[in-house]
């Protein structure tokens, strides 16, 4: 379903990266509210699900670079970040 695709979390990846261009700060927290407008307009029964396709398609860009714990913790905790169900993704760690 095209509403549920991963692809759609295009600034979650982004935050979940930590590529808010330019520095860190205002830029992130508009970055977290473009994801979170990103996520909100999912069905809630497949966010999860995205998110863990999305942060999957991360790892898979960093190729296991840098912070991957960090990377990971900022998925799982992104739906709880903008305040909406469920609060937590469990992912499972590549």
């Amino acid at each position: 379903e095209r509403r549920c695709d991963p692809r759609r979390l295009s600034d979650c990846e982004d935050f979940v990266r930590g590529r808010s261009k330019g520095g860190r700060g205002e830029k992130e927290c508009r970055l977290s509210e473009r994801c979170c407008t990103e996520l909100q307009k999912m069905p809630r029964e497949c966010r999860c699900e995205a998110v863990e396709g999305m942060y999957k398609e991360a790892e898979r860009k960093e190729r296991g670079e840098g912070e991957q714990r960090q990377r990971l913790e900022r998925a799982r905790a992104l739906p709880g970040l903008c305040s909406i169900e469920p609060s937590y993704c469990e992912i499972r760690p590549s």
